[in-house]
């Protein structure tokens, strides 16, 4: 098991929703005990939405400290980037960058962007010069 930082903050977002979930689950699970539109039906939708809002806005933050790093490919920061990505060079173009694991066809340029986001997957846009 891994225990990259961003594995850890994962596992802190999940502890953090941990117990809102609970309480959706268990509203939920009233609701469906219930009448609609009974008094203790609506309770527990209201229950429910909020523990929703509480998870909605964890993620939201959670994002929002964890945003996806993204770095553009130059002659200049080729090494740097190359590091940063697990990524190296062709060998038949050595202004080529071979990045695995992207969505992709794998291969940046110069001008391309590298972009790894919060789950660190990494996916290229192309420049619009290639």
């Amino acid at each position: 098991m891994t225990s990259s930082p961003q594995v850890l903050a994962l596992m802190a977002l999940m502890r953090e929703i941990e117990k809102p979930a609970a309480i959706y689950q268990r509203a939920v699970r009233r609701a469906a005990q219930t009448l609609t539109d009974s008094p203790e039906n609506e309770a527990a939708q209201a229950r429910g939405n909020a523990a929703l809002l509480v998870i909605e806005q964890a993620v939201r933050d959670w994002v929002a400290e964890h945003p996806a790093e993204e770095r553009t490919l130059t002659a200049d920061n080729f090494d740097e980037v190359a590091e940063w990505c697990g990524g190296r060079p062709a060998v038949s173009d050595h202004r080529v960058l071979l990045i695995g694991g992207t969505d992709d066809t794998g291969d940046a340029r110069y001008g391309d962007t590298i972009r790894r986001d919060s789950d660190g997957d990494f996916t290229i846009a192309r420049s619009a010069s290639a």
